[in-house]
């Protein structure tokens, strides 16, 4: 319970831009989470630490750490939703981000691409007809 009141207060500072604020709650909340063997809980913690060090593109190496250690922590806690949230967020990280959802507009593009090679092979079938 204490361990979540620094990682809230945490949170706080983040949102308050003070990173080294933020850091010292997550490692007070990682220190108490340790001692008691509370895996979700770090989960949580790296978790943090991750949003915290992706926010500057020098930090980008140890982001990539703290979220593949909040997914370990999280499997390790048998917590499979929270793991996948901490790897998707690392992919996204490393470049290989999520794929992008059909919507109305690639749809369209698609029919319209796949239409335009139709016509396309037929003229030139017809054109090698005409020719022969």
């Amino acid at each position: 319970l204490k361990a979540e009141l620094h990682r809230n207060m945490a949170r706080m500072q983040m949102r308050k831009n003070s990173p080294g604020r933020a850091r010292r709650q997550l490692s007070l909340a990682l220190q108490l989470d340790e001692a008691i063997g509370e895996y979700a809980g770090m989960g949580q913690t790296y978790l943090l630490l991750g949003e915290l060090h992706a926010k500057s593109q020098r930090t980008h190496t140890a982001a990539k750490h703290d979220y593949g250690r909040a997914a370990h922590y999280f499997n390790v806690a048998e917590a499979p939703r929270l793991a996948h949230r901490a790897q998707v967020k690392l992919k996204t990280l490393s470049g290989g981000g999520p794929v992008a959802r059909d919507t109305w507009l690639t749809r369209i593009l698609d029919r319209g691409a796949s239409y335009l090679l139709r016509k396309i092979e037929k003229r030139r079938a017809l054109a090698e007809m005409q020719a022969s």
